[in-house]
């Protein structure tokens, strides 16, 4: 593994800035590594690793951000060292750009999340509220139906009410009729030869002429 030098440094962050794999998909970041690193070492012909390109990078980029790039001199020339510097400005940049559009992402995911969240609560309510007006309607239905059935009741009870006494009344009339007739024959008595009508009240005899007797 070959030591990092402002000349290997600039092939590096000229490597990052095209790719830019820390904006890509968690899941995407190793193979995009792997292709920064493989370029580097085809160019340099050397021998990097992920892992040592990614701790250059921070080094670089802690240094530049503390103003420490003073410290990070080595072989190389003006040139280099300004160009490196402007390759992590542009880096920099870039990451502070992604760190935004990160924590944007994130506020709207939240508040999809919680413009969600509203909805099924709303939802929910809506059908708490179905639920209660379709018992509060089944119940109003059920008592319409107890009512009608108790008026149902209330007028088999009246109808067989007025039979029964359209019956007593007609029995009482019939029993009037009866006694009425029963008192009549023994009020009026049998005709004797005579044409006369006997009758027997307190042990004598009295007699009654018939009107068809002197009408001749």
């Amino acid at each position: 593994m070959n030591r990092f030098n402002p000349k290997l440094d600039i092939v590096l962050l000229k490597e990052v800035v095209a790719d830019a794999p820390f904006s890509v998909p968690f899941v995407d970041r190793t193979k995009t590594w792997e292709g920064i690193v493989s370029r580097v070492n085809s160019t340099h012909l050397i021998n990097t690793t992920i892992r040592a390109a990614k701790e250059r990078m921070k080094v670089l980029i802690k240094a530049h951000k503390q103003d420490e790039m003073k410290s990070l001199r080595a072989s190389g020339t003006a040139e280099e060292y300004t160009e490196r510097q402007t390759l992590l400005t542009e880096v920099v940049a870039l990451m502070e750009v992604q760190s935004n559009k990160a924590a944007e992402d994130r506020v709207k995911e939240q508040q999809g999340k919680d413009v969600r969240d509203a909805a099924m609560q709303s939802l929910k309510r809506e059908r708490n509220d179905d639920e209660v007006t379709g018992a509060q309607k089944k119940k109003k239905e059920s008592n319409v139906n107890n009512y009608l059935q108790l008026r149902r009741e209330q007028h088999e009870l009246e109808k067989e009410k007025f039979d029964l006494e359209k019956k007593e009344r007609e029995a009482r009339i019939q029993h009037d009729a009866s006694v009425l007739a029963l008192l009549q024959q023994l009020i009026i008595a049998p005709k004797d030869k005579n044409g006369t009508k006997t009758s027997k009240r307190h042990g004598r005899t009295n007699y009654v002429f018939s009107t068809e007797y002197y009408s001749t």
